[in-house]
């Protein structure tokens, strides 16, 4: 039986050199429960895991692909029934303002894949005030004197 190809060869540096002078210099020699033999069917063993995941990883992809084909189908039926549902609301305004507040909500959707936007911090008061409360008493230190507050 050939052995499996993997698209990455998931063998460490490290075994790959024991396994090469297992190869050469030591393709004789037989320890208990461990030659070239035994490691080349570990070596083996980790190429099937290989194959294994990549092939798993191909059937995700392909899913993920097919989840968004799938989603721009529902986005694009969605946009449809919205439009339709504007023109059968023109009589009703409470369902018209329902069906406009819709509308923009649409834009405000959430893309699985767009990348997050990070979170803005607000400035920080230079004065440290808000860090040890409002309290205007200094703190105490080890020489029994009082630190001036600084005012920005």
């Amino acid at each position: 039986m050939p052995a499996p190809t993997a698209k990455h060869d998931p063998t460490p540096v490290f075994a790959r050199q024991v396994l090469s002078l297992f190869r050469q210099e030591l393709a004789e020699v037989h320890f208990p429960e461990l030659d070239r033999e035994v490691l080349e069917q570990a070596e083996k063993a980790v190429l099937v895991a290989q194959v294994e995941v990549e092939r798993i990883e191909a059937q995700l992809e392909a899913a993920r692909i097919a989840r968004a084909e799938q989603l721009a189908e529902l986005e694009t039926k969605a946009e449809r029934a919205l439009a339709y549902a504007r023109v059968f609301a023109t009589s009703d305004p409470e369902l018209s303002a329902r069906v406009t507040e819709l509308g923009r909500k649409k834009s405000a959707t959430l893309d699985p894949n767009a990348p997050v936007k990070k979170r803005l911090r607000s400035k920080r008061n230079t004065n440290g005030a808000e860090l040890f409360g409002d309290s205007a008493e200094p703190a105490a230190n080890s020489g029994g004197e009082s630190q001036p507050v600084l005012a920005s």
